[in-house]
């Protein structure tokens, strides 16, 4: 499928290249130079190049061109999705993309191209696995290597290439089991000249970061299920039951992965900040003032005494900031005007009322589930009282008591003791 792939900088220096079939002469980079050359910006250069003999696939990532190339037709998706696997590995391995960090680690980088790909057709792309065939490098594996002459390959097969989720490995374990979900979302704008929004467009994504022992399988649930549109998963997820159920059923990858991304309904989509722009001209000349900020969505203003002004004064600014007059009146008093939509703001109020109604009954529950717990362990505690001590001292500890252990009001007539079951109180 590839036969060969080049790791170059936009001015044509080779950092990495290799060859799994037949070792191409650099002049097919050439090409891809040449219309380098021939576009301003270097993001518009084709991602798909056709030749006589060759095609060029190419991915522009943090200064750095990754070339693969191929002499027949496949999918372009294919060949550039196993680029930004690689990118996505090599992130993995090295963490940077400079060029003096790809030439410190090029052992790494051919040891992982020498696993990920075989006779030029993709094989192991998971971090997982390829982490326990190649060790990362560190200053420690450096200097291991220099003083015994081991590389940083695994001597054996580690579990994750052996595990039946190519995704995970097989025996992971950890001694405090958690798993945390960011959702990270961002919006694009279009605000015309008076303030309004002409056209929004947000795109999300949610990183997960898992640190489960074995072999587990979650599913997560989502309060409104028609937020996303056109959601990319990650392969653990189950399509199917996405489908149908619209909820996030996978066995998660160990440690840190981006669970989906997808587009948010612009229905549904409103704006943190306000943005007003504001164009003037004036003897040959113009300026232009925007003024931005964050939205105060619920945010209630109180009364406010406003001195009388000119409307260009303080005065006017706070009357047009609380919705009063420019001039105002003698008293100067404003009355609180609520910021945001009815529904906003009664939408915020019911799902205060809900937080507040779950936690006042898991307070509840937490307390009645501890007084329940104290006086079990009392109850027990006073099963084990030997008899005869029970007897000499049952007088004056058990009406201190019992309130609390919630004891009968039965009284032995023999020691004035008060009685209980036979499951703490043997009969004497």
């Amino acid at each position: 499928m590839i036969e060969s792939l080049f790791i170059l900088t936009p001015g044509g220096d080779v950092l990495l290249e290799k060859h799994w079939r037949v070792a191409l002469s650099r002049t097919v980079v050439d090409v891809l130079l040449e219309e380098v050359r021939k576009h301003k910006v270097i993001e518009d250069v084709p991602p798909v190049i056709a030749t006589g003999k060759h095609y060029l696939f190419s991915v522009f990532h943090r200064g750095l061109f990754y070339l693969a190339v191929t002499s027949g037709e496949v999918p372009p998706a294919h060949v550039i999705d196993f680029i930004h696997q690689l990118l996505r590995v090599l992130g993995t391995y090295l963490g940077q993309f400079t060029e003096s960090h790809l030439a410190e680690n090029f052992v790494t980088v051919y040891q992982l191209l020498e696993e990920m790909l075989d006779f030029g057709y993709p094989m192991l792309t998971e971090p997982n696995i390829l982490t326990t065939l190649i060790r990362p490098p560190t200053v420690a594996s450096r200097v291991v290597s220099f003083v015994t002459g081991k590389g940083s390959v695994g001597d054996t097969i580690g579990a994750g290439a052996t595990s039946m989720i190519p995704w995970r490995k097989s025996d992971v374990t950890y001694t405090q089991n958690e798993i945390t979900f960011d959702v990270i979302e961002e919006i694009d704008c279009i605000v015309g000249r008076n303030g309004q929004v002409v056209a929004t467009d947000a795109f999300g994504k949610v990183r997960c970061n898992c640190k489960l022992s074995g072999t587990p399988d979650a599913l997560l649930l989502f309060r409104e299920t028609n937020f996303a549109a056109d959601p990319a998963f990650h392969r653990c997820v189950r399509y199917s039951r996405w489908q149908k159920d619209k909820v996030l059923s996978f066995i998660p990858p160990d440690g840190q992965f981006q669970l989906m991304r997808y587009r948010v309904n612009t229905r549904s989509i409103e704006q943190p900040v306000y943005c007003r722009p504001q164009v003037s001209y004036a003897d040959g000349h113009g300026r232009l003032t925007v003024a931005v900020g964050a939205k105060p969505i619920r945010v209630f203003a109180a009364s406010t005494k406003v001195k009388p002004g000119a409307a260009g004064g303080a005065g006017g600014a706070a009357a047009a900031l609380y919705g009063g007059d420019d001039g105002g009146s003698e008293d100067g008093t404003r009355k609180r005007r609520r910021f945001g939509s009815d529904e906003a703001r009664k939408e915020g109020a019911r799902e205060r009322n809900r937080l507040n109604a779950h936690r006042s009954r898991m307070r509840k529950k937490l307390k009645a589930q501890n007084i329940e717990s104290r006086l079990e362990r009392l109850r027990m505690a006073v099963a084990f009282i030997p008899l005869a001590l029970r007897q000499r001292v049952g007088v004056l500890l058990w009406p201190t008591v019992r309130a609390e252990l919630g004891l009968p009001e039965v009284v032995d007539p023999r020691f004035a003791v008060p009685t209980v079951g036979p499951a703490y109180w043997p009969a004497p």
